[in-house]
């Protein structure tokens, strides 16, 4: 028999599933998945549909910006190690770049689209092509704040 609908933040389970992944990988208790679908008494696959819900991608996106301290933040350290992985001269811009990448991808939901490809895998040319498309989805944006204003 089925429960019917509950939304996302007034399911306990879902929100223990979110406050998991919104937490740093190295602070995470339980350390796995499949031990937290067992703390929360689902299946390892159960937690997989729910990240492919609308609803819950929602939430886990506003909760990764209050956990990191709203976008404003998030942004101004995401521009700085930006600058830094794009600046050829720059001797870690790769290192960069990975921990650019990696830091967009550690705690907030997937994105449409993305490779699938761990950060740590990608070759230099990957990461540069994946650098390009950040810049212009990046200047896209600022041009429609611009003309927004």
């Amino acid at each position: 028999m089925s429960k019917g609908y509950v939304p996302v933040r007034q399911d306990p389970r879902k929100m223990r599933y979110i406050e998991w992944l919104t937490t740093p990988p190295t602070h995470r208790q339980p350390s796995t998945e499949v031990e937290l679908a067992r703390e929360i008494d689902v299946f390892p696959k159960t937690l997989y549909n729910w990240r492919q819900e609308r609803e819950f991608r929602e939430v886990w996106s506003d909760d990764t910006d209050r956990v990191v301290g709203g976008e404003d933040r998030r942004q101004r350290v995401m521009d700085v190690l930006y600058d830094a992985a794009v600046d050829t001269r720059n001797p870690r811009h790769v290192q960069a770049a990975k921990l650019y990448l990696d830091t967009l991808g550690a705690i907030s939901p997937p994105r449409e689209g993305v490779n699938g490809k761990a950060i740590g895998m990608l070759t230099d040319d990957e990461i540069e092509h994946l650098l390009s498309r950040a810049v212009l989805a990046e200047h896209d944006k600022r041009d429609e704040v611009d003309a927004a204003s």
